[in-house]
């Protein structure tokens, strides 16, 4: 039985996540109803099997990287190369699009709404999302209890921040609040559901997208938590149509877990 103050804290984060879930039932809803604003018209077979063929090489990294009987150590644990790798993909992708003489700006929405109001709706979102995720994310852990294991990069960010070594932390802030946003958005939001949305419809395109995005951070206590994740991020998306409020929340929540990790590592002796 916890003290009266964890109890206080409980019942709080679900009184917030029961108001957030509120907010994304009237999104999805919302949705339902005009059938969302993520442009798809621009997508054609050719998206499609270049999707189809970035996606079989990811769902064959992840298999492989699956087999692996035992996690990397903290200490190999690099954020630059996965969010090079994606960078790659990005630019592989957008250059295809221009090719096709497609304008990246507008399949993903940068001119529905300004830079300022894209940021201030992402924030708002992020916070009616993020007791949802802590929420299930707990309810997770619970359940799978000895199973759970810690990211190496987690690990290896709490080491860093122990020892003040801020050359470090800061290559695991550029990636994961700079790059991973900017890299994921645009491959899982703004390209893989925007394709697999024209040709297999919103439903399965958000359900596959979302499984996807969770399962390729290779870790079983999160994944349920980076599933709710994908699935406020990818309503986030189709309930404004601008790419650049899924990137807010996507940065904004990988900035909070940081500094989260931060405070835990300064405030222990």
């Amino acid at each position: 039985m916890g003290n009266p103050f964890q109890i206080a804290l409980i019942f709080l984060l679900l009184a917030l996540a029961a108001g957030g879930a509120g907010v994304y039932h009237r999104l999805f809803r919302r949705i339902q109803s005009d059938g969302g604003r993520v442009r798809t018209a621009e997508f054609a077979v050719s998206d499609l099997m270049l999707t189809t063929g970035i996606l079989t090489c990811l769902l064959g990294a992840l298999s492989f990287a699956l087999l692996k009987t035992q996690p990397p150590p903290a200490a190999d644990a690099n954020p630059l190369p996965d969010a090079v790798s994606f960078a790659v993909l990005v630019s592989l992708v957008a250059v295809f699009l221009q090719y096709r003489g497609i304008s990246v700006r507008l399949v993903l929405g940068l001119d529905r709404l300004s830079p300022l109001r894209a940021i201030a709706l992402g924030l708002g979102l992020l916070a009616a999302a993020f007791p949802l995720i802590l929420t299930v994310s707990f309810l997770s852990q619970l359940f799978l209890q000895d199973a759970i294991q810690e990211q190496p990069l987690v690990t290896l960010f709490r080491s860093v921040a122990r020892k003040s070594d801020f050359p470090a932390m800061g290559r695991i802030l550029l990636s994961g609040v700079i790059l991973a946003p900017l890299t994921e958005e645009f491959l899982f939001r703004g390209y893989f559901y925007g394709t697999l949305k024209r040709f297999a419809g919103a439903r399965t395109s958000a359900l596959f997208t979302c499984a996807l995005f969770a399962a390729i951070h290779l870790n079983l206590s999160s994944l349920a938590g980076l599933f709710v994740l994908a699935l406020c991020l990818t309503a986030a998306y189709e309930a404004t149509g601008c790419w650049l409020v899924p990137v807010t929340m996507h940065a904004g929540f990988n900035l909070a877990q940081l500094g989260y990790l931060y405070w835990q590592a300064a405030a222990s002796p």
